[in-house]
C-alpha cells in the first residue's frame, strides 16, 4: 500500500480495536448493573 494508505489502514484498525473495546467495557458494565435482577418475573 501507498504510505498514506497504510497510514489510514493502521487509524481504521486502532478505530476498531477501540470500538471492540469500549462495547465489551459497556457491556460488562451492564452485567454487573444487572445482576441479581430478574426481569422475567
Amino acid at each position: 500500500l501507498p504510505p498514506i494508505k497504510m497510514h489510514c489502514s493502521v487509524l481504521a484498525e486502532e478505530a476498531l480495536k477501540a470500538a471492540i473495546d469500549d462495547y465489551f467495557a459497556k457491556a460488562k458494565s451492564r452485567m454487573n448493573t444487572n445482576e441479581g435482577t430478574n426481569k422475567h418475573e
